[in-house]
Formats: C-alpha cells, structure tokens, sequence
C-alpha cells in the first residue's frame, strides 16, 4: 500500500496494495486473484496454511485473505500464530469461506453467503 493514512490520499489516487489469497481450492485463489488483479492489487497465493506463514516470513503483504477451512492448519490456527507473532501481530486478515450444500454447517440445498 501506499504510505498515506486513509484520510490522506491524493485526490483521484486509488488504494492498491499487495494482497496474500490463501485458499486450499485453486479455482477460488484464481476468481480472488482475477478480481483483485482488475482494480491494480498485486496478488500472491498460496494453498495452505504452512504455505501461508512461509509466504509473509519471506515477503512483505498488507492484506491476507484466508480460507477458514482448509486441511491440516487451518485459518483460525493461522490467525492464531500471526498474531503470536510481533512482526504480523497486526497484519490485516480478512477470514474468507464459501460454503454450499454439503459443506459442513450448511443446511441441504441451501447455499450460505457472509
């Protein structure tokens, strides 16, 4: 991101960043990543939550979008050694989930949106 304060971008000037996608289904990074992409965000991906951590250890991002449900570590458990962590302690996550019919916590046939 740029190193304005919300209230001090120039005039006309989009907020554009670098945005982590961590999600264990593929097509869901590439939709993330396609739309972040249109409004000029730089985009890095990775599949999984230990793919997550060595990401930001490595590289600098200001915003993580992580999927709640993933096998293995998943988002809470990332969350939870981020911020244990002084160095991303205040990174901004955004916990991303899409379930369907099927997925666990869903009525049948019914689609849940948040």
């Amino acid at each position: 991101m740029t190193g304005f304060g919300p209230d001090e971008l120039p005039a006309g000037e989009p907020a554009t960043g670098r945005i982590l996608v961590v999600d264990d289904d593929e097509r869901n990074r590439l939709l993330l990543r396609e739309l972040l992409e249109l409004e000029d965000h730089e985009v890095a991906e990775a599949a999984n939550g230990p793919g997550a951590i060595e990401r930001i250890s490595t590289h600098a991002v200001d915003l993580v979008l992580l999927d709640v449900s993933m096998p293995g570590m998943d988002g809470f458990e990332v969350t939870r050694r981020l911020r244990a962590d002084p160095a991303t302690a205040s990174l901004p996550i955004l916990l991303v989930t899409a379930l369907t019919s099927g997925s666990r916590g869903s009525p049948p046939g019914r689609t849940t949106t948040w």
